[in-house]
């Protein structure tokens, strides 16, 4: 219930002298919510978060690295010392018992009361062996150390809006699977990757990618192994940049729609099959972080009335008055990303075109983006640099391929859940912890997104205003250029066609003649023979 003091938060008092640990730690939304937790919730008592080697570096470095991060400036100024409540332990989501040492086990059955899991692996066309490790063995190792836990008040998973995607309804509930889950669990100890990459044809069938197969695998997991434990699903949809907090525009990843947005910026996408009319679901990060944290508080205030996992959708869409379709998000990005100047490989415009026929489509996927492509690579060879853009232009390909099921189709996401939790919460923490996308103003979000690209990813100079110097030349040219282009496509295949035509016509002319020359031959034959 909430608090009837509407002027303290009673999510800050709940966590006070609590333990979290939160796996998925160093991951995009992970840092996010270790970030919130320590800044609005400063009476935390620890932190912990399963962290492994990387690269050579220890984990101790790892979270040096994780401190430094510019997302902490805030929690810097007003908790210097905030990095003594971050506690690593050392572990790996896809081993057994996370791979978690006796002593560190027993510090979390003994001393943790929250456990956040943000872990997985995001890739959406991983082999499925390894999908399942990382997505759904995971999740069973978690269970079990729910189950020892002593002071476990809430278990909070990260999930995805794409759960079951097959379906344009998504309802705050968990779905029947016909696969069982620990039996594909099991089958990890006999089967190896090539027989799970069989297998994946017949069981992910219905899923665009594995990345959704095994993220229903989870949820299902959870609803058969997870009685009478305090569990909570935050389903994201598309996670974006920061809206508000604690940086806007924040962002340290090329996934999802953040490799669009700097891939147009940068005038490599010209083109998207996808209709203008489809909604895009991005949803900020600290919005996801809110939600999470105030999920975790509502699951432990409600333990007693929870039978089985209750569902949260995050997302946007068209049941909320603030969705954004394709074409606005398209017609947003040019004008921003024009006004912030990115590096540019191309003076060609950043306006994206959006097409539903396939064949149109393809064509001017040719002579908008592969033909400048490889015309820039012959320019840079022959000026003896190195050739990069076909390259750049295969991963991107790959990238808009992967996501093309996602910008075909149309979901609705319902949001009971949020709704009700929105309202259980007393007006401070509404406020200090708000999920409300009502107030969101996308032209300026957007914005906000393409300088955290430019700032955080990029590393580009945010005083640069080269793009001052060429946009002039750029938007007068550009669809001159486009045009112009597409004409010599054109010309070019009607060439080819022509010439193809003509050798053919000959070679039929040819033979034409032969025989009727053979004819003639033998008719001259016929002829001598009667008179003599």
């Amino acid at each position: 219930m909430a608090s009837s003091n509407n002027n303290t938060s009673a999510i800050s008092r709940f966590f006070n002298g609590k333990s979290v640990f939160i796996t998925g730690a160093t991951g995009f939304i992970g840092k996010q919510i270790i970030e919130k937790l320590l800044r609005s919730c400063p009476g935390i008592d620890n932190i912990y978060i399963l962290i492994r080697s990387k690269r050579g570096a220890h984990v101790h470095e790892r979270v040096q690295q994780l401190c430094s991060l510019a997302l902490f400036d805030k929690v810097r100024l007003l908790t210097p010392n905030f990095k003594s409540k971050i506690i690593p332990i050392i572990g790996d989501l896809t081993k057994a018992n996370l791979d978690l040492t006796n002593e560190d086990e027993q510090t979390l059955i003994e001393h943790c009361h929250i456990i956040i899991n943000s872990g997985a692996s995001i890739r959406f066309h991983e082999p499925l062996k390894q999908s399942i490790k990382a997505n759904v063995y995971s999740v069973q190792n978690i269970i079990n150390l729910c189950k020892k836990m002593k002071q476990l008040q809430s278990f909070v998973h990260i999930s995805t809006a794409y759960i079951h995607c097959y379906r344009t309804d998504m309802t705050e509930v968990i779905y029947p699977m016909n696969d069982n889950p620990n039996t594909l669990l099991e089958s990890l100890e006999y089967f190896d990757d090539q027989m799970f990459n069989h297998l994946s044809e017949r069981l992910a069938k219905q899923y665009p990618n594995n990345y959704a197969y095994t993220k229903s695998l989870a949820e299902y997991l959870l609803l058969k192994q997870g009685n009478n434990l305090p569990i909570a699903i935050v389903r994201p949809s598309i996670v974006g940049a920061a809206w508000k907090e604690p940086i806007p525009g924040w962002i340290d990843s090329y996934t999802g729609v953040t490799s669009i947005i700097a891939a147009i910026g940068k005038r490599l996408i010209r083109v998207a099959f996808t209709s203008p009319t489809v909604d895009l679901p991005i949803i900020p990060v600290d919005v996801v972080a809110n939600m999470t944290v105030a999920v975790a508080w509502i699951t432990a205030t409600n333990n007693n009335l929870l039978s089985t996992p209750t569902v949260y959708n995050c997302c946007t869409g068209k049941n909320i008055k603030t969705y954004l379709t394709v074409e606005d998000f398209f017609r947003i990005l040019a004008t921003e990303t024009t006004a912030i100047g990115f590096e540019n490989y191309s003076i060609i415009g950043p306006s994206v075109t959006t097409i539903t026929n396939k064949p149109y489509y393809c064509f001017r996927y040719y002579t908008d983006e592969v033909v400048p492509a490889y015309m820039m690579d012959i320019i840079a060879y022959l000026t003896f640099k190195k050739p990069k853009m076909v390259k750049l232009q295969e991963k991107i390909s790959y990238l808009k391929l992967s996501l093309e099921y996602f910008a075909q189709n149309q979901w609705i996401f319902a949001n009971r859940n949020s709704q009700l939790l929105q309202s259980q919460m007393n007006d401070f923490d509404r406020q200090e912890f708000s999920f409300n996308l009502t107030e969101l103003n996308w032209p300026s979000y957007i914005r906000n997104y393409c300088i955290g690209i430019k700032k955080y990813l990029l590393k580009e100079d945010l005083q640069q205003s080269s793009i001052k110097k060429s946009s002039k030349y750029s938007f007068i040219k550009a669809k001159k250029i486009r045009h112009l282009l597409s004409i010599l496509f054109f010309f070019a295949v009607t060439w080819l066609m022509r010439q193809t035509f003509l050798r053919r016509l000959r070679i039929i002319w040819r033979t034409l003649n032969l025989i009727i020359r053979s004819y003639l031959q033998q008719d001259k034959k016929k002829i001598i023979c009667s008179l003599n």
